[in-house]
């Protein structure tokens, strides 16, 4: 509702998400915090990043094989990867389960959905003609 309704009200003129401002908001974490000395500590290259602020944008593209890949952070092989923030692809990303959990605690109902069930039942498969993609058995939950 936030990003749909209320800041379209406010300021008519921005084109506003919660994945864009979540990118920008990384990126003044690690400038305002000069966190730049413990990435490079840890080996985070700029290429870690621009690959996490891509999952948090969200998909820009196609599961076809022979599509023409766009994104910076990791090369195609790797395209399950960015499923797992946000997946246009069956819409079962970490992003629901964390709406699931944060409702259900804020409303005093119990959680149905067990994620840990969920992610140990994940496979990665390449499906004929497609990039690989993460993929579930029939019933896990």
């Amino acid at each position: 509702m936030f990003d749909y309704k209320f800041i379209p009200q406010l300021r008519p003129n921005i084109k506003w998400n919660h994945e864009r401002g979540s990118c920008i908001m990384l990126d003044y974490l690690i400038q305002d915090n000069n966190l730049q000395p413990e990435l490079d500590e840890y080996e985070i290259t700029d290429q870690d990043i621009e690959f996490i602020k891509e999952m948090i944008a969200g998909p820009i593209y196609s599961t076809n094989a022979n599509d023409v890949w766009r994104y910076k952070g990791r090369d195609q092989s790797k395209s399950f990867l960015y499923e797992i923030v946000s997946n246009e692809r069956n819409k079962v990303d970490v992003d629901k389960w964390d709406y699931f959990a944060r409702d259900c605690h804020h409303l005093g109902m119990k959680n149905g959905f067990d994620h840990n069930r969920f992610m140990h039942n994940m496979r990665v498969l390449t499906v004929e003609g497609q990039s690989p993609q993460i993929c579930a058995r029939d019933k896990v939950c």
